[in-house]
């Protein structure tokens, strides 16, 4: 069995208790009794309609102890009913039960009518002497749907207060909270509830799965103190679990993802989300986090950019010392800003020597006059690439080889213009990433390019001596001998392929 084939045997596995919640077996999510059922009738609750699953992690089949989740399924039909039995007038009724592994679970409520205050009380009681079990790992979310009779004339739309997911709720503390505070609430959702789901499932995986399985132990040990890229990149096990991975469940590569995130490197985070989620299959619980991820993404940037244009507007007023206090602003909120950085260092030097127009921002004609402190670039060069080593200009070209590559650079400016063309887009990006000697996320692109496109999307090209040469050029050597071929012939055409589009500028084709 592949991972891809995983989820198809979790999924049903986990919900099996779930289901038998409503005494029915079928849906997967969402269930459905008849409310004319009697509380005595077998192990079938009188009003319980529907119980729906509200956490990601419901697709991981390791957040509860043995037959916990199952055995408390009686017990909490008893207690709605015990709640309700005395009701009479026609109502619906939604409780969203939220159980932790270190705290006892959490009880909302929402209901058309509006409940009375008794009714609220005995509900909530009712939920609590139904000992709710704790989970292993993280929050399990469940929404319960009960009827008295016929239930509210207008049914559940019109039941308040409305009940909002966890990722409901996170969106909307993201929306109302600061900039460093979005840095750090972030940080902490991957690290508490996000990556110790990946890595045990990781870590669950088959035993022909080595690759998969160390990862998974590495993400669970993994601490800041060391860097995603001297994590992963040089690591043989990671490409080989990378081998391991089904075609459109990138569980490994949500592990990345949500490491960078951990670590508050959210320019990387978003560097690398683009593809994955692109090539990512829906029926996953991978694609489940990068769905919630990529809300807060668009909107910690939404407002990041936001902010930077106001330093750009004071910078084209030449009012410098004002942007840079701006920006200074935002890299004590997020150190990581490949773009806040480099707008600080071309508003202190602007400010030196003399405004440069906007028209020259990030262009090659602002590097050419001397008009930058060379040694000075050189640290902050570093600084920016660290953040995001695609970033779209390198302001100083020491030497032909940089000016090569700062030419590619900037035809980054010219993908993501049809989306006609945006499969293709994805090879002329990693074509550049590996001009730019960035073999990591060239890796990536090629793996996922090969495995997610057919191939007459990319013509002649040989996308796994591409993926092949990136890894090898990390050091990882041995992988490629999984594979027939003559790779010595193949990593030297590549090499001068590579050269060629270097010597010909952002207008050179892919694979020219």
């Amino acid at each position: 069995m592949t991972l891809g084939g995983l989820r198809a045997v979790v999924l049903p596995l986990l919900l099996w208790g779930v289901l038998q919640l409503a005494g029915c077996q079928g849906h997967a999510q969402v269930t459905n009794v008849s409310v004319a059922q009697t509380a005595g009738s077998g192990s079938r609750s009188r009003f319980l309609v529907r119980v729906e699953v509200q956490s990601s992690e419901a697709l991981a089949d390791h957040n509860f102890v043995g037959p916990e989740l199952t055995d408390w399924g009686p017990r909490l039909m008893t207690a709605l009913d015990r709640a309700l039995m005395a009701e009479t007038l026609p109502r619906t009724v939604m409780v969203q039960l939220t159980m932790y592994p270190d705290r006892d679970a959490t009880v909302e409520l929402a209901a058309s009518p509006v409940l009375p205050r008794p009714l609220v009380q005995r509900l909530t009681q009712s939920f609590f002497d139904s000992r709710p079990p704790r989970t292993k790992l993280v929050g399990y979310t469940l929404r319960i749907v009960a009827k008295v009779g016929a239930g509210a004339p207008d049914g559940e739309s019109s039941c308040t207060p409305k009940l909002l997911s966890a990722h409901e709720q996170r969106l909307a503390t993201l929306r109302a909270a600061t900039l460093g505070e979005r840095v750090r609430l972030l940080k902490e959702w991957s690290r508490n509830e996000v990556l110790p789901v990946l890595s045990v499932v990781m870590r669950s995986a088959e035993a022909d799965f080595t690759g998969m399985r160390s990862v998974g132990a590495m993400v669970q040990r993994s601490d800041s103190s060391q860097s995603v890229a001297e994590l992963l990149d040089k690591n043989p096990q990671y490409w080989q679990a990378m081998l391991e991975m089904a075609p459109g469940n990138p569980l490994l590569l949500s592990s990345r993802l949500f490491l960078y995130v951990a670590r508050g490197e959210l320019d990387l985070t978003r560097l690398y989300l683009k593809p994955v989620y692109y090539f990512a299959k829906r029926d996953n619980l991978a694609h489940d986090y990068l769905d919630q991820l990529r809300d807060y993404v668009i909107l910690f940037y939404e407002s990041l950019d936001a902010r930077i244009r106001v330093g750009v507007e004071l910078h084209d007023q030449g009012r410098f010392d004002d942007a840079m206090a701006l920006y200074d602003g935002i890299l004590r909120d997020y150190p990581c800003s490949a773009l806040a950085i480099y707008e600080r260092w071309f508003a202190k030097n602007s400010r030196e020597l003399r405004p440069v127009p906007k028209s020259e921002r990030l262009t090659e004609s602002s590097v050419s006059r001397g008009e930058v402190t060379l040694d000075e670039w050189e640290q902050v060069r570093t600084e920016v690439f660290a953040c995001n080593p695609m970033f779209e200009i390198d302001a100083v070209s020491r030497g032909p080889q940089r000016r090569q590559q700062m030419l590619r650079r900037l035809a980054l400016r010219e993908l993501w213009k049809e989306r006609s063309v945006e499969s293709l887009d994805y090879l002329r990006l990693a074509d550049i990433a590996l001009d730019l000697g960035e073999y990591g996320l060239a890796a990536h692109l090629y793996y996922l390019i090969g495995t997610g496109l057919s191939a007459k999307s990319y013509g002649d090209r040989n996308v796994l001596a591409h993926f092949l040469f990136s890894v090898e050029q990390l050091g990882v050597k041995a992988i490629k001998e999984l594979f027939k071929g003559d790779h010595v012939r193949d990593f030297s055409e590549i090499q001068k392929q590579s050269e060629a589009r270097l010597r010909g500028g952002p207008a050179t084709r892919p694979g020219v």
